[in-house]
């Protein structure tokens, strides 16, 4: 496959995710991950997933930048840098085969076990929330389902959970980059052009969310959205082998 071939197709996914995450505040992002580990190694599929996530929500912040609410953010973001800093001290010592099944079986985990079960009243606070998110995105890069189990147990309408949600994923994968560069040494110029690219398809794919945020069923999405994402983690975790 040609560099030409794998821009356009991994072009077309970043706006299909974007377009989604936009409208549902969740699924864009481990689609976006499991789709780059068909092309790069787990090593630097993390950095890399989170260098496009940046810009595409980037975009989605600014597309909803009137429903952001700084104050049920802060101990979030502290937290998460925490559990970030944890973890990344871990990841480097772990080899390319136990990262990869790490990120594929946890893309399944996150697939098909509903999370908002497994938070309890007593844990639902923002300090949990940041800690294992900040975590989470360390070892596998698509924590998005977490924070949104969270976030919306503040009962947020639809266009304030997305700008809320993407602003703490702004956050964390800035922190992600920094780390990754600093700590493991990742270089991410390398990648600049890719990621700038995949970053505009991401806007485009944003602000037409933003049209369709009312418009499209949600059980559908949820049936299509775990079919998809299965068959890219168990190829992820059979690229491993």
């Amino acid at each position: 496959m040609t560099s030409l071939e794998i821009y356009l197709i991994l072009g077309a996914i970043s706006f299909f995710t974007s377009m989604i995450t936009a409208i549902f505040s969740v699924g864009g992002g481990m689609i976006m991950l499991a789709s780059l580990g068909q092309f790069v190694g787990a090593s630097a599929l993390i950095p890399l997933h989170a260098s496009v996530q940046l810009l595409n929500n980037i975009s989605r912040v600014y597309v909803y930048k009137e429903h952001i609410n700084f104050g049920i953010l802060k101990t979030i973001l502290w937290a998460s840098f925490i559990g970030s800093l944890i973890a990344i001290f871990i990841f480097q010592n772990l080899d390319e085969y136990i990262l990869t099944l790490i990120i594929g079986c946890s893309i399944l985990f996150l697939t098909w076990v509903p999370i908002n079960k497994f938070i309890k009243h007593g844990l639902a606070n923002d300090l949990i929330c940041g800690l294992l998110a900040g975590v989470a995105g360390i070892f596998i890069g698509a924590n998005g389902p977490i924070v949104t189990a969270f976030m919306r147990l503040k009962s947020l309408s639809p266009e304030s959970l997305v700008a809320n949600h993407g602003l703490v994923m702004v956050f964390q994968h800035s922190i992600k980059i920094i780390l990754f560069m600093s700590v493991i040494g990742f270089s991410l110029l390398n990648y600049i052009p890719l990621i700038v690219f995949l970053g505009l398809m991401g806007y485009f794919g944003t602000k037409a969310g933003r049209r369709l945020i009312n418009k499209i069923d949600f059980k559908l999405f949820q049936t299509v959205l775990k079919f998809l994402l299965s068959v890219l983690a168990i190829l992820l975790i059979l690229r491993a082998e």
